[in-house]
């Protein structure tokens, strides 16, 4: 996949969430094509909640993460996620392969 790809590219996820994402403890933090939660082993103490199409990551998702991190399967539901403020980071592109930063 391509996120993988480029994380290795740049010296893996962990250093990506180092030095690109840059969670502080305490965040509020959005992933729109969470895939299987992978990320969150290097974001710290945050609220995390995600959100992917596939029924299989986010169950794989929800079994190694259930304690650190809230999954949806579907779109963004606006009931979790609306309003200026929500999050403080939103992580996005739809799907794992395709994950960026995004301003929010």
């Amino acid at each position: 996949m391509l996120f993988q790809a480029f994380t290795r590219a740049v010296g893996g996820t962990e250093q990506w969430c180092r030095e690109m994402v840059r969670a502080k403890s305490g965040d509020r933090v959005l992933d729109i094509g969470c895939g299987t939660g992978r990320v969150l082993e290097h974001l710290g103490d945050v609220a995390y909640v995600g959100f992917d199409r596939s029924p299989e990551y986010v169950a794989r998702a929800q079994r190694k993460y259930a304690g650190r991190g809230t999954f949806f399967c579907g779109p963004v539901r606006e009931d979790v996620a609306v309003g200026p403020g929500s999050f403080d980071l939103v992580l996005g592109g739809g799907d794992e392969a395709d994950r960026r930063l995004l301003p929010h």
